[in-house]
């Protein structure tokens, strides 16, 4: 839905952070030992995280644990495929968190594994290309574009006007962190369906936020 892709891609991103994470994944992509380090543990919560939520969203799909930490080793080491040109490619400039970019790229190829397999077992036997370019215009996705830089921050500053704090605290954790609705409910101190109910609770904000200035929102 249009507004989870704009709320997990753009967070409320301090510009000095952004050229930090920036500056961490040129070290580690160099060779630093210790900024690799940095970045391994920064982001593969991140992509668990995708990994056990695309799961927990499709009704009679189930993956063990070490079918998990493969599909997660496998994204990690895609990212880091020619030199890491899939991370290099983070512009801190374009309002988004690292982690909010290597959770768009872990959606696009989670979904593209699942069409491949869906195609698969149709008897297509095509085998669908895997995260191979970075998205465009530094992360952007089309909606995105559609929603605007102006309207977003808008958005956003809505949300923290209007939010109580547990409910701002689940907008940070889930869209701006991009951490995984139950790490959100462990840390918060609270059981999933709390959790859920606030995501629940941030959509429909948002969907009339944007309504009211001529968004089409569509689930």
């Amino acid at each position: 839905m249009i507004v989870l892709l704009v709320l997990a891609a753009f967070a409320v991103v301090d510009p000095a952070a952004a050229r930090e994470a920036a500056t961490l994944v040129a070290l580690a992509l160099s060779g630093r030992g210790a900024a690799a380090r940095v970045l391994t543990r920064r982001l593969l919560p991140v992509i668990r995280g995708r990994v056990a939520a695309h799961f927990a969203r499709r009704a009679g799909q189930r993956i063990g644990a070490h079918d998990a930490d493969d599909m997660v080793q496998d994204i990690w080491a895609t990212l880091l495929q020619d030199g890491g040109r899939l991370l290099r490619a983070y512009d801190p400039t374009r309002g988004m968190t690292l982690e909010g970019y290597v959770g768009l790229l872990c959606r696009r190829e989670l979904w593209r594994r699942g069409e491949q397999a869906a195609r698969l077992k149709r008897g297509g036997g095509q085998v669908f290309e895997t995260l191979d370019d970075p998205l465009p215009d530094g992360g952007a996705l089309p909606e995105e574009e559609a929603v605007g830089r102006d309207l977003l921050a808008g958005l956003l500053a809505h949300l923290r006007a209007t939010l109580p704090v547990r409910g701002r605290a689940v907008l940070a954790y889930v869209y701006e962190d991009a951490r995984d609705p139950q790490e959100a409910a462990e840390a918060l101190g609270v059981n999933l369906q709390v959790v859920y109910n606030w995501q629940h609770r941030i959509r429909q904000e948002s969907r009339a936020f944007l309504t009211a200035n001529g968004v089409a929102v569509a689930d």
